[in-house]
């Protein structure tokens, strides 16, 4: 089974909601939702007006939704069952009530979720064409036998409008060297079988 691993950080920024009454619990899950979909630009307000009538400060309520986005959107992602998503949620100790209302936020909005997991992940560039060239500078006026290789790079990525950006790279033998390696040390570490387990739950 699958399931979201909260960090002990989270945990923290959710216990406001361990001691408030359900009604402030299904307030959040609402406002969690709210921010989700409409982003970064609204935070600043939303969390200043609920936190106003809440009497507690921005921080508190911004720190607590967050927190929630971060399980709602990675239990999209995995697709999670009732009983995996209720499995995540053990080790907040959330009474049965508060624990009812997270999942069926969860549920209700899972399909928006995802689609908006899959707009948020597209957004990276794309990995499109990569063109070299070797130049290898013989000699100079002022100094004869020297060999001096450079490696020209022409990367090509595409947004999520499927437009090409063409960036164009400069490097020595030794970091294309060491660049090489790094991502052959990366491209090995995710193939264990660790990285694998502990990747599905993040």
């Amino acid at each position: 089974n699958m399931i979201v691993v909260l960090s002990a950080e989270h945990k923290q920024d959710i216990l406001y909601l361990n001691e408030a009454d359900i009604s402030i619990v299904d307030k959040f899950c609402e406002l969690t939702i709210s921010f989700l979909r409409k982003g970064e630009e609204a935070k600043k307000t939303m969390f200043a007006s609920a936190a106003k009538k809440l009497e507690v400060q921005t921080k508190v309520v911004e720190s607590a939704v967050t927190a929630l986005a971060f399980l709602f959107v990675k239990a999209a992602k995995l697709n999670l069952s009732v009983q995996e998503f209720n499995d995540s949620l053990v080790t907040l100790a959330f009474d049965e009530q508060k624990n009812k209302t997270l999942l069926k936020t969860y549920e209700e909005n899972k399909v928006a979720l995802r689609a908006l997991q899959s707009e948020i992940d597209f957004e990276l560039p794309q990995f499109s064409d990569l063109r070299w060239r070797l130049d290898v500078q013989l000699a100079t006026r002022t100094c004869r036998d020297q060999v001096n290789p450079l490696f020209l790079l022409q990367l090509d990525t595409k947004d999520a409008n499927d437009s090409t950006e063409t960036t164009v790279l400069q490097t020595d033998f030794i970091n294309l060297k060491h660049l090489a390696t790094e991502l052959q040390n990366a491209l090995d570490t995710a193939n264990q079988v660790y990285y694998r387990r502990v990747g599905r739950n993040i």
